[in-house]
């Protein structure tokens, strides 16, 4: 397929490797990239990927957005901008997808992989009605991004009927796109936007309660005469648990991914204080504290 990868951070830098991987021909698109350099981020396996699609002709960078027009599906691939006090920079995001949206032809489907607030597909479709939004939230880990991306456990795609046949051109461009990476329909999560915007939102802020959990139950461990070690193997012995549990105590979550998503929540426009949300964030501030 041809598919336009807009934003060249590094989800878009991963993004537009691998799908040039699997047999597309892509289209690397942002204006602070130049043609001749692409963007290489430091990740293993990606320099190579990239030099492969550009030896190939299976991926070429540009920064004009005129030739979205010839792309059969728009990825928008943004990192979103976060301050110190872990408030994103939405705008930044939604003034690139403006920005694109004249060159974007009514049959493409537009994939949205940045990392954006619940709410901003429904925004995006009251703007451009004409147009089909996916929700297809971010899944890659530093350092081991272009695994992610290639071989995921399932991919989850936010999309108006559920993914089902009515749905129609878009739904059928999605699953093209798509299969060759999951191999098998059974690996999508058909959901609407509104739900997969949440899954991120959810996913990160139940790894960071779990980092606040067990630093603080490294804390008490402490107090106790308790070696936080041994608890934290403890708890992975029980099965509701499990070995791969988010688990180890050590410092407070840093970056910007967890904290984002958790400043999303306690912010919501009609929340009601949500106090589990906003306990988390202060447990992180106060271990933060602590660790100083």
């Amino acid at each position: 397929m041809k598919v336009c990868v807009y934003g060249l951070g590094h989800l878009g830098s991963v993004t537009a490797a691998c799908l040039a991987s699997v047999g597309n021909e892509v289209l690397a698109i942002d204006k602070n990239v130049l043609a001749e350099n692409g963007a290489i981020i430091g990740e293993p396996g990606l320099t190579d990927l990239t030099n492969k699609g550009g030896s190939s002709r299976k991926l070429i960078f540009s920064p004009e957005l005129r030739h979205v027009k010839e792309s059969e599906i728009l990825w928008v691939t943004f990192d979103t901008p976060v301050d110190d006090n872990d408030r994103a920079d939405v705008d930044f995001v939604l003034d690139k997808i403006r920005e694109v949206m004249p060159y974007v032809a009514e049959s493409t489907p537009v994939i949205v992989s940045s990392q954006l607030p619940v709410g901003t597909i429904r925004k995006l479709e009251g703007e451009f009605p004409r147009h089909t939004f996916v929700c297809i939230p971010e899944n890659l880990r530093h350092g081991t991004a272009v695994e992610n991306f290639l071989h995921p456990d399932r991919i989850v795609v936010g999309m108006r009927d559920d993914g089902s046949e009515a749905a129609g051109e878009p739904f059928s461009r999605i699953n093209l796109l798509l299969l060759p990476i999951v191999h098998t329909t059974e690996k999508f999560v058909w959901m609407s936007p509104e739900s997969a915007e949440m899954t991120k939102h959810a996913i990160n802020a139940f790894l960071a309660t779990s980092i606040c959990f067990i630093n603080e139950i490294a804390a008490i461990c402490k107090l106790v005469g308790a070696d936080p070690a041994e608890v934290e193997r403890g708890l992975k012995t029980e099965e509701r648990i499990g070995p791969k549990a988010y688990l180890k105590p050590g410092g407070p979550y840093t970056g910007k991914t967890l904290a984002r998503d958790v400043e999303y929540l306690c912010n919501l426009p009609k929340g009601e204080g949500f106090p589990l949300m906003h306990s988390i964030r202060n447990s992180n501030e106060w271990k933060t504290r602590r660790d100083r």
